[in-house]
């Protein structure tokens, strides 16, 4: 119930009779009219040119011929799947994947030592060393005679503390 209210309260808003999205739609159609020229076909209509398209349009028997074209056509609607009657043909199956010829160009297998194109070399057997010390499976980072550093006490901590 609350949703028709809402709709009427909606119309009530309207400056005119007719539904602010339905008058957007005739404006946008307006000015695109205002851009088709209208020539008449010598026969019995108009055609009417708008840009590269072309409707034929017959005022005496109030068609437009490509109109009626369009929707002359009438596709029936399709059953589920499940009401298909079972065929008789060869099943189709999808074809075979190929391998492509060569490796794929991020799986290429390099020589032991090998330089890559963008120069830097490969971490593989190197030694992490130490700069303070100097010695192996630690960095400056991780020394362990430097004492773990204390994170500074937020300003919030420092009022609480108080």
């Amino acid at each position: 119930m609350s949703r028709v209210s809402k709709s009427r309260t909606f119309v009530e808003t309207w400056t005119d009779g007719i539904s602010p999205m339905v008058m957007m739609v005739f404006n946008t159609n307006v000015t695109r009219s205002m851009q088709c020229n209208i020539e008449w076909n010598g026969d019995d209509g108009f055609e009417l040119l708008e840009g590269v398209y072309k409707h034929a349009v017959n005022l005496n028997q109030q068609k437009c011929k490509t109109y009626l074209k369009t929707y002359s056509h009438f596709i029936q609607p399709v059953p589920n799947m499940e009401m298909w009657p079972e065929s008789r043909n060869p099943i189709v199956e999808p074809p075979e994947a190929k391998k492509m010829l060569g490796m794929p160009p991020n799986n290429i297998r390099r020589e032991i030592g090998e330089v890559r194109k963008d120069e830097k070399l490969p971490r593989n057997g190197t030694v992490m060393t130490c700069s303070i010390c100097k010695r192996a499976n630690h960095n400056k980072r991780n020394y362990p005679k430097n004492p773990k550093p204390k994170s500074a006490p937020t300003p919030t901590q420092e009022i609480h503390s108080h």
